[in-house]
């Protein structure tokens, strides 16, 4: 999973805790009705955020957190899930969820856009909330798929720039240890209408094993370990009861070569 977004706030200007700079965009009241449904559009664009930054799960926390959840993310209400992310103090990443909010991004858009802080935090409002965080891309969608898609890497560190010389790599790449878990081609695809689809691990061939010629001494013994010939000897004893056979050697035919 990539940690992300130490530096990420609701899709506004941060850059390293000089401040915010947001664009003043009308509030939404967070009613059944406000929260955003799913839509074909961008179901599959939103899997595969979800899958790149939290290998898919809405209860995802980012690994270096060394505090783990009292419950399922999904089972908390947005204010536990604010209040856990408070008591982390300084911590390298608070990322949470199939989006990895971090604490600055998450309190940001509840208050942004008037989420009540009561509501669940489960699929279908963190769904909702990634989906108000694109928002602010909506200029650079109307211009076209490569401006979306790099506007959307600088809100989500998994996802790489497609275009400029910094093509195929995240944006935060020397934040956090950040990068990018994708191709531009795959994103763009999916942002062109195609199905988001993991491709399977190839199939690994099974290869049949050739038994080895039996090595043999000069004296022609078979080079056998003698811990795998007391082994023998003791599994023998425990079916058959019997003492094995002693046996004296005058040469250690284990000895020549």
């Amino acid at each position: 999973m990539t940690p992300f977004k130490t530096y990420r706030n609701a899709g506004c200007a941060a850059l390293l805790g000089f401040g915010l700079l947001c664009q003043s965009l009308p509030a939404l009241a967070n009613t059944p009705a406000g929260i955003t449904s799913a839509r074909a559009g961008d179901a599959d664009l939103l899997r595969l955020i979800r899958h790149y930054e939290a290998d898919g799960s809405y209860d995802t926390v980012e690994y270096r957190i060394p505090v783990r959840t009292p419950k399922p993310l999904t089972e908390m209400s947005i204010a536990e899930v604010m209040a856990w992310q408070r008591s982390l103090g300084r911590v390298t990443s608070t990322a949470v969820g199939g989006y990895q909010f971090i604490r600055d991004t998450l309190r940001d858009t509840v208050e942004r856009y008037q989420i009540d802080p009561n509501a669940r935090f489960d699929a279908q409002m963190q769904d909702h909330l990634a989906r108000l965080l694109m928002r602010d891309c909506a200029d650079a969608k109307a211009r076209s798929t490569h401006a979306f898609a790099n506007c959307l890497a600088g809100i989500w560190a998994a996802l790489p720039l497609v275009t400029g010389p910094n093509k195929g790599k995240s944006k935060y790449r020397h934040i956090a240890g950040n990068r990018a878990r994708t191709t531009p081609e795959h994103v763009l695809a999916v942002l062109e209408g195609a199905a988001f689809e993991l491709k399977p691990p190839p199939a690994k061939s099974r290869k049949t094993k050739v038994a080895a010629p039996r090595q043999r001494f000069a004296n022609g013994a078979v080079k056998v370990s003698r811990r795998s010939l007391i082994k023998a000897e003791i599994e023998s004893m425990s079916k058959t009861g019997k003492a094995a056979r002693s046996v004296v050697y005058k040469v250690d035919p284990y000895a020549q070569d």
